[in-house]
């Protein structure tokens, strides 16, 4: 899915970054129409359209190195096949995706031990959760079933669809979709408790090609629906 602009980071300290994409297919731009009446009336109308919008809230999470800061920038970086550096997330990224629904508020947080600490500070009210998994790191895909786990059994999840990208595709002996799939034992997740997908994802810097990225957009413009 290509997509005709993407908007750099305009907020970022503190570990923070609050950057406004737009993406082709759904994901696009929405501007408030104020110049088309009488400025008092203009302001009405658009008063009005704001409160009728709907703001949804997906939270992405993952063992450090697994490549969800890639994934982010993959959402606003035009050029998805660039190698530029990326700095892993030490505290959290946040882009908001304006849609012509609402808005779609997509946050990240470092995956060390000591900021796992934090996730469940931030897990209230998400409307769908995306897991990313390094499928290439076999020592430490125990660990991530482990992490994921205790996520999916947190009381404020149940019921919210989540994601999980198998992600660096690229490396030869990363694992597929399926044996992840197997591996993080979701299949004593019952479904009714949880609509989990497994996606195959490779993204820049790992991946020479973004894979997975348009089908993950798609879902989220899907399952954040209210």
């Amino acid at each position: 899915m290509a997509a005709s602009s993407r908007f750099p980071a305009v907020i970022a300290g503190a570990g923070v970054l609050a950057a406004t994409a737009a993406v082709v297919g759904g994901l696009s731009y929405w501007y408030l129409r104020r110049y088309a009446q009488d400025l008092d009336e203009g302001f009405d109308e658009e008063n009005s359209r704001l409160e009728d919008t709907i703001e949804s809230h997906v939270l992405v999470l993952g063992l450090s190195g697994a490549g969800k800061t890639a994934f982010i920038d993959s959402l606003t970086n035009s050029n998805r096949s660039s190698n530029r550096e990326l700095r892993p997330t030490d505290g959290f990224n946040v882009i908001s995706l304006q849609t012509p629904k609402g808005t779609i508020n997509i946050k990240e947080i470092g995956g060390g031990k000591e900021q796992r600490k934090y996730w469940t500070k931030y897990i209230e009210d998400t409307d769908l959760l995306i897991y990313v998994v390094d499928a290439a790191d076999e020592p430490r895909i125990g660990e991530s079933k482990d992490v994921l786990h205790v996520l999916l059994n947190d009381e404020r999840l149940q019921e919210v669809p989540t994601v999980i990208l198998a992600n660096k595709q690229d490396i030869p002996s990363a694992e597929s979709a399926e044996q992840l799939r197997e591996l993080l034992n979701l299949n004593i997740i019952p479904p009714k408790k949880h609509e989990i997908r497994v996606i195959a994802s490779s993204i820049p810097p790992h991946g020479v090609q973004t894979v997975g990225v348009d089908e993950t957009q798609r879902i989220i413009r899907q399952l954040c629906k209210k």
